[in-house]
């Protein structure tokens, strides 16, 4: 039985956003406060969690994942395209980036907490992202090459970009 995009991993990860905006919102009423900080606060967060989660389903949407962890086989399927991956020969390396709270298995404070992905880097110089959104915590069993990044907040398109020192070294 594969993983796949569902709305069950996504309820679940906006659950969080809820509970976050239900705390502060209900301490700004406890509290009587007129302040609009709190406000601020609530406003980044959920715009931050609705651009993650569309990152997320864009990145995502409309695939299948099927992992064998006896055989080390994965098989990505995105349509009519077909992809089987062997862990053992066709993954150059794989990164999972975490939360710190996921990371030391914590209790989740922030609404982005809850998001995370893995970067598999192929030897054919591909990458596949898988989201938490088709498959919560995926890990490769057996596999040796692994590395693991603490994000603040886990967005895709930022482990894209050059490291502030590739890019300054570029302008020189």
């Amino acid at each position: 039985m594969g993983s796949k995009f569902n709305y069950k991993n996504q309820i679940r990860h906006l659950e969080h956003l809820l509970i976050f905006l239900a705390v502060i919102y209900g301490y700004q009423w406890y509290i009587q406060s007129t302040s609009n900080f709190l406000i601020y606060v609530s406003l980044i967060a959920t715009l931050t969690v609705l651009s993650i989660n569309i990152e997320y389903i864009v990145l995502n949407s409309g695939m299948l994942i099927d992992y064998n962890s006896i055989k080390g086989l994965i098989t990505i399927k995105r349509g009519e395209v077909i992809l089987v991956i062997n862990q053992s020969i066709d993954i150059e390396k794989v990164i999972y980036h975490r939360s710190r709270s996921l990371i030391f298995y914590r209790i989740r404070i922030f609404p982005t907490d809850e998001y995370h992905y893995c970067e598999i880097i192929l030897k054919s110089g591909e990458t596949i992202f898988i989201t938490s959104l088709i498959a919560p915590l995926f890990k490769l069993e057996n596999y040796s090459n692994i590395e693991l990044k603490q994000r603040l907040i886990a967005y895709v398109f930022s482990s894209k970009l050059p490291s502030p020192s590739v890019a300054m070294d570029k302008l020189t």
